[in-house]
């Protein structure tokens, strides 16, 4: 009996060394999952660096239009443009003031157009400044205009005065003075 009994306490101290040794193991299984979770230097799996690199991506278009709209609110706030335009019986009176600073007379043209579908003519004004284009048109309707009598003069350095003349219609640049 008492060579049975170290027998019992030699298993029971081998089930309880087994028992130690798996969860030392699950222990330092746990331990070693958290440190590779949160370990910035390792490098992730090939799904998580798509989907971050993707996101970068998604975050820098948006940052790129957030700027590109605050540069665009912030001209507009600087350079309000606007635009008068009288008639009387025989002529048209347009005055744009507060034009962007790349408009000037060198890059700066007025034309007539007649529109091919209708019999209305249209006065278009458009000023390319390197990457910026400023362009406006003005629509007659019926009213025939002379293109040969339309004067564009700038009356200041951000003003442009055009008189256009009722009458008969005929495509042509318009000189700046």
């Amino acid at each position: 009996m008492y060579y049975q009994g170290a027998q019992d306490s030699g298993s029971g101290l081998n089930v309880k060394l087994l028992v130690l040794v798996m969860l030392t193991l699950v222990a330092f299984g746990h331990v070693l999952s958290t440190y590779t979770a949160n370990s910035p230097n390792l490098p992730a799996a090939p799904q998580e660096r798509s989907v971050e690199a993707s996101s970068v991506q998604a975050v820098s278009a948006l940052q790129s239009r957030c700027a590109m709209r605050r540069e665009i609110q912030s001209r507009l706030l600087e350079q309000p443009f606007r635009v008068r335009v009288a008639q009387d019986h025989e002529q048209f009176n347009i005055l744009l003031s507060n034009l962007p600073s790349f408009v000037n007379k060198d890059s700066m043209k007025v034309d007539v157009v007649k529109r091919p579908d209708s019999n209305s003519e249209i006065l278009v004004i458009r000023s390319l400044g390197g990457s910026e284009v400023f362009m406006r048109h003005f629509e007659f309707g019926a009213a025939h205009i002379d293109a040969t009598k339309v004067k564009a003069q700038f009356t200041s350095e951000r003003e442009l005065k055009i008189t256009v003349p009722k009458s008969r219609i005929e495509y042509r640049s318009v000189n700046i003075e």
